[in-house]
């Protein structure tokens, strides 16, 4: 019997010993965190959304871009369910291509049914003119919640910005290229108010608005031309996106969320033990350590790309305790890889607006992007994939200007995507000499 309650004594004084030993660990993460933390906010760091959105200048709620394409968001998203099958490039609908050609049935069913958008267009008519405004969320309430926020409200703006597309096709087919060119201003004007919210849903639909208003640049070079007027407003649309398209309000907001969720996941799944503590105590720091290295390369491209790189391989060290982390962080470089990418075809684009404006004057395309400088470019842009000035390629057709792209490797100017390939395995803009341009229409057997 005395052997038996020594034996229990002495669990008891183990696990009094584990206790304290718990206790000092939690103790001395949380200690470690308020050092981080402290270190962080004495930067200047924001690492709530509350201080995020003491970050942002003030700005109107009323008459804004905001508010007319939230207006319009709505009625859109509410008009889901009534859009016919094969419309150009909305739901299940063909891609459009004007290199490949065009099917001239889904032209006309294209042009019924954006026939019958026309108040919502004349409404988007009107956002020439107006301040940018804000996308309207409430900071005060749980990170969770600002999070739902986004996800419940965001996605609507994604079809105005493709109504916006078909709009220039179908003006493009129309021969109405001056009001074609407008619409990519427009496009850009319409997701003018995400660029600093602090969220990647914002920033992905903003990149992807940007994508439409280059294939409508491209669309319209590859049929026509543009006067010289309206490619000097196009390429300063592109320059103001470039300056209000920052990573940093994404990553603040990415980082911000990630603390609280680590803060409140101990009570949010009913864990309160020193252990699931310990674990959380660890995920946020590492976490917040991970994102606050993207953020230091302030925008820089080639200093994004190299702390990419190193978010690539400490994802693959995050222990498998760390569930949390696991879960939000691979989907990251994607992201950075997916901004880098928009930043360098609207390098690229600028280039080809310059190579344009160059072949108005000369009468043909340049043979090289020296012949730019200084008259049509002020410096050879820098590619965001390898440090070096972007590429120039010349074919049967025209010229290619290029990026290497997220394989760092130089394919040639190869910007389309081929059956070999699920993605082009460069990125760029393709500009064709003025006499292979031209409109294709499929009709009975070209289609096939």
């Amino acid at each position: 019997m005395n052997a038996w309650k020594k034996i229990l004594l002495a669990l008891k004084v183990l696990l009094c010993l584990c206790g304290i030993v718990l206790v000092m660990f939690v103790q001395s993460r949380n200690s470690s965190w308020q050092r981080y933390s402290a270190q962080l906010e004495a930067n200047g760091e924001p690492l709530t959304f509350k201080d995020v959105q003491a970050r942002r200048s003030p700005q109107p709620v009323t008459n804004t871009i905001a508010e007319v394409v939230t207006r319009v968001a709505d009625a859109v998203q509410k008009d889901q369910s009534r859009i016919p099958h094969g419309i150009y490039g909305l739901r299940d609908g063909p891609k459009i291509n004007f290199f490949d050609g065009l099917d001239a049935d889904t032209i006309e069913l294209s042009r019924q049914y954006l026939a019958s958008k026309l108040p919502i267009l004349t409404e988007l008519d009107t956002l020439n003119g107006l301040e940018t405004g804000r996308f309207e969320v409430d900071f005060d309430c749980p990170a969770i919640e600002i999070f739902d926020s986004y996800i419940d409200k965001l996605p609507a703006v994604r079809p105005v910005a493709r109504l916006l597309y078909l709009q220039s096709t179908l003006q493009l087919i129309d021969g109405d290229t001056d009001d074609a060119s407008a619409i990519i201003t427009r496009l850009l004007d319409a997701v003018s108010h995400l660029a600093d919210e602090p969220s990647f849903i914002a920033h992905l639909i903003h990149i992807a608005a940007a994508d439409w208003a280059l294939h409508a640049l491209e669309d319209i070079l590859r049929v026509t031309s543009i006067n010289d007027d309206s490619l000097r407003q196009i390429d300063a649309a592109f320059t103001n996106y470039i300056t209000a398209h920052s990573m940093k309000w994404v990553l603040w907001g990415e980082r911000a969320i990630f603390i609280e969720l680590c803060d409140q996941m101990p009570t949010r799944t009913n864990v309160v033990d020193d252990v699931a503590s310990i674990v959380f105590a660890l995920e946020r720091q590492q976490g917040t350590n991970l994102l606050s290295q993207l953020i230091d390369a302030n925008d820089e491209p080639a200093a994004l790309l190299a702390a990419n790189k190193l978010l690539k391989l400490e994802i693959q060290k995050i222990p498998k305790t760390h569930v949390f982390t696991g879960m939000i962080f691979p989907p990251m470089p994607r992201y950075v890889e997916l901004h880098l990418k928009n930043l360098a075809v609207i390098y690229a684009a600028r280039i080809a607006i310059a190579a344009e404006r160059y072949r108005l004057v000369e009468g043909r395309l340049p043979e090289g992007l020296e012949q730019l400088v200084p008259l049509y470019l002020s410096e050879i842009p820098i590619d965001p994939f390898d440090a070096l000035p972007m590429k120039f390629s010349q074919n049967e057709s025209g010229i290619i200007i290029y990026s290497v792209g997220e394989n760092g490797v130089d394919d040639g100017g190869l910007v389309s995507r081929d059956k070999d390939h699920k993605r082009a395995l460069d990125c760029g803009f393709r500009l064709f000499d003025f006499d292979k341009r031209g409109l294709i229409i499929l009709e009975g057997k070209e289609k096939e």
